[in-house]
């Protein structure tokens, strides 16, 4: 029999009876997130407190969230305390490691300057650092957190960017040494009810790519090729001239028009997934079989179970 357990960490204080956590996390956000509902009082010290007036969890404290079954439990989320909500449950807010970026305003100004240099120049200590090395040509911010320049280098360069425990992957949304394979089939650990993945032949599918250049004087290519009407993927490319732009482009709609899924379906707490990772999709009675990249996952945590929502990305 498979019993719920967990251990969540705010600051010095051990929580194991939560109510119920929910934790949002993908390449596409910047911020992963997590909402920690508590009982209204708890005990500490050999005593019942008011959570809400105790004091006990404040603004910036450390989080640290392991969820799972039979004590095999697995870390899902660090950060720290965004906002806490008084009521009954009382509700805890938090953000990951990017909560620490949006801390400190400065001002950027660059001739030329590389991400890992823009990074390494901005980010506060304790935070480590994995970047594509790229240039950025000039580059200039004023009054701008690090999480504004990494926001800023979404907008204009294409560049995602994203936290791993205090990690931070800046450049790519798919990093392989992250990466993980999970198995998962119809009618076994995928959940009917909540699934939301639909089967399409590469000549139904309508994909429209937006591809971009970036030149090293900053300058820009952008082309947009395939469907009109169709799913909308930006491509970023650097150094390209336009037929090479253009050939790029024309092969990613190639591989993107493939017979497979989209969408998403829900599963149960284990095996742990997280965005990045790659996940195959078993449907013997039609005989299907593929492998996807997740972009992003939904976990809950409580009194419902442990259940994950995974998302998918193109095929892998």
């Amino acid at each position: 029999m498979f019993q719920l357990t967990n251990k969540v960490t705010i600051g010095g204080f051990i929580l194991a009876g939560v109510v119920s956590v929910e934790i949002e996390s993908g390449w596409e956000m910047l911020t992963d997130t997590c909402k920690i509902t508590l009982p209204a009082k708890i005990r500490h010290q050999g005593k019942f407190v008011n959570l809400a007036e105790s004091r006990l969890i404040n603004k910036g404290d450390s989080v640290k969230v392991e969820l799972g079954y039979n004590n095999d439990n697995e870390v899902l989320f660090e950060g720290f305390v965004d906002n806490i909500e008084a009521g009954s449950p009382v509700t805890v807010l938090c953000q990951d490691w990017m909560w620490l970026l949006k801390r400190e305003p400065q001002n950027l100004s660059y001739k030329a300057v590389t991400l890992k240099q823009l990074l390494k120049d901005t980010l506060p200590s304790g935070v480590e650092l994995q970047a594509v090395d790229v240039s950025l040509g000039q580059f200039r911010l004023t009054k701008a957190t690090a999480a504004m320049a990494l926001e800023e280098l979404k907008k204009a360069y294409y560049l995602h960017s994203w936290f791993r425990g205090n990690k931070l992957y800046a450049g790519l949304a798919y990093w392989p040494e992250t990466s993980k394979t999970h198995i998962f089939r119809f009618q076994s650990n995928i959940i009917d009810d909540g699934t939301e993945l639909t089967f399409k032949s590469a000549e139904e599918t309508k994909i429209k790519v937006r591809a971009v250049s970036m030149k090293p004087d900053n300058s820009k290519i952008e082309l947009e090729l395939g469907d009109p009407e169709g799913e909308e993927r930006t491509l970023h490319f650097y150094n390209l001239e336009r037929a090479d732009l253009e050939k790029a482009a024309n092969e990613e709609i190639a591989r993107l028009r493939y017979d497979g899924y989209s969408g998403s379906f829900l599963t149960f707490g284990k095996p742990t997934v997280q965005h990045g990772d790659v996940v195959v999709i078993q449907d013997p009675q039609y005989g299907r079989e593929g492998r996807y990249f997740v972009k992003q996952v939904q976990t809950a945590f409580g009194g419902s179970g442990y259940r994950q929502t995974i998302h998918l990305d193109r095929k892998a």
